[in-house]
């Protein structure tokens, strides 16, 4: 079994590229198919052997482990995806904090008391 080829130099040139057509075609959706990916990222000039960089960020992980198990190349989807993502935040001018979130356990939201109004002086109500 082979791996994927190295990225391409510009991730997220190819990210947004071959995001907007698959937008344009097929409108906004969670995740696109294989097909759908293949045809768009050809579209906008990318050659076959990146268009697994291209699945891995518009696939779900489990159609990108089905596909590849298919054509008998084996890829890592969440390394693959981490590397395309990560490039997202590049040229930015600033840099995106890195969050740790396995120390989280939970999550409490402040409460919050509305203030005590009597709505009836502001409307009319005969």
């Amino acid at each position: 079994m082979s791996t994927c080829h190295t990225p391409p130099p510009n991730r997220k040139l190819m990210s947004d590229r071959v995001g907007q057509e698959l937008t344009k075609r097929h409108g906004k959706q969670h995740h696109y198919s294989q097909p759908q990916i293949q045809s768009a990222a050809s579209a906008v000039g990318y050659p076959i052997d990146v268009h697994c960089w291209a699945y891995c960020v518009f696939m779900d992980a489990s159609s990108f482990g089905d596909y590849h198990v298919s054509i008998g190349e084996i890829c890592d989807y969440d390394g693959m995806r981490t590397t395309m993502l990560e490039s997202l935040g590049s040229g930015l001018g600033f840099s995106l904090p890195s969050i740790d979130w396995s120390g989280i356990t939970s999550f409490e939201l402040p409460s919050v008391s509305w203030p005590d109004i009597d709505l009836s002086s502001f409307f009319d109500w005969n």
